[in-house]
């Protein structure tokens, strides 16, 4: 995924010079039978898997995503999701002075583990 956005980028498709506000949640991928490898049931009470997901909130393209168990918490991994996601984007020619907040306003990345969702906002020159 990070060539091809690199790519896709360089041909004009990125944001160029405007700014970049990328979104990051996780969402819920119900499954059909109980043999799925990493398939549980979470908090939704829903088979499926967890993913955490990148977006451009202006297109909606994504730009990172990682496949999670079904039980894992909102917040588990995104320290390291966000940091792989920045590497990404700057590998795809962006720099940035970067921002982070979890969805209860307290001005940083919910740690991993902790029950609040974050969101990343993230303003790339």
């Amino acid at each position: 995924m990070g060539k091809v956005l690199s790519r896709a980028w360089a041909a004009g498709a990125g944001p160029g010079s405007d700014r970049l506000v990328v979104d990051v949640d996780s969402t819920i991928c119900e499954v059909a039978g109980p043999d799925k490898a990493g398939a549980a049931f979470g908090y939704t009470k829903v088979l499926g898997y967890h993913p955490l997901l990148a977006t451009r909130a202006d297109t909606g393209e994504v730009l990172h995503a990682r496949l999670r168990k079904g039980s894992a918490n909102t917040a588990r991994g995104i320290k390291r999701f966000i940091e792989e996601l920045i590497a990404r984007v700057r590998r795809a020619g962006r720099r940035a002075r970067s921002w982070c907040a979890s969805t209860r306003g307290s001005g940083r990345i919910a740690p991993s583990g902790s029950s609040a969702a974050s969101t990343c906002a993230t303003r790339w020159r």
